[in-house]
């Protein structure tokens, strides 16, 4: 992966010249960017909050193929946090 502060540059030349998101997703992820990075990244150069810029890159074409495995990772991380007693940490 690039140098974040590059790709930020990159991704916002990319905006200006009129590139639509999914575009800059595909580009993000071609340049070793994981989903965090790319949510990071297009919310900064978009000023979307991290929600939004997540919804973005989970709902993308871009990475359709990681879609299934994420979701089912988040349920089982929420559902081992139902099972836990946070008051003992």
């Amino acid at each position: 992966m690039k140098n974040k502060e590059t790709l930020i540059k990159n991704c916002q030349v990319m905006i200006d010249r009129g590139n639509d998101l999914e575009s800059i997703i595909s580009f993000l992820r071609k340049k070793g960017c994981g989903k965090l990075d790319s949510i990071l990244i297009l919310s900064k150069t978009k000023s979307l909050s991290f929600e939004q810029a997540k919804n973005l890159v989970h709902f993308s074409q871009t990475w359709k193929d990681r879609r299934v495995k994420d979701d089912d990772l988040q349920d089982k991380f929420l559902d081992f946090l139902d099972q836990i007693d946070l008051r003992k940490f």
